[in-house]
């Protein structure tokens, strides 16, 4: 069931174009879900991600805003435990490497200190 969820996940978000309806799309699905196969779920896109597939690197990106709010902060800690229940260890990993929403690690404040981008140099000769 759960390769299911994340194989509709894979066909169904590439025909969602605005990020904000992605979101949306994946609050909805993962709240919807039984928490043992939105653990598995994502732990079957983060192997895909791993293994450099676009769409499901994609999908965990739709799936980041719901995952890191703080208004669902207690549905997270739960689903973190359930994927440390059921061995998803490569979607728990990703999930630990990003801290909870309210005491992120310092892999997500890393965004804050962002080095602007250069502007391309005109060759001097």
């Amino acid at each position: 069931m759960a390769g299911g969820l994340a194989e509709r996940w894979k066909r169904s978000l590439p025909s969602v174009r605005e990020s904000a309806l992605r979101a949306a799309f994946l609050r909805s699905e993962l709240l919807a879900a039984d928490r043992d196969a939105a653990a598995e779920a994502l732990d079957n896109l983060a192997d895909g991600a791993e293994q450099a597939d676009p769409v499901a690197r994609d999908v965990l990106a739709a799936a980041l805003p719901t995952l890191t709010d703080p208004a669902h902060f207690g549905w997270v800690e739960a689903l973190r435990e359930t994927a440390h229940e059921r061995r998803c260890w490569r979607w728990r990993a990703c999930c630990d490497a990003g801290g909870s929403p309210t005491h992120p690690t310092p892999a997500i404040r890393r965004r804050d200190r962002c080095v602007p981008r250069r502007e391309p140099h005109a060759d001097p000769r």
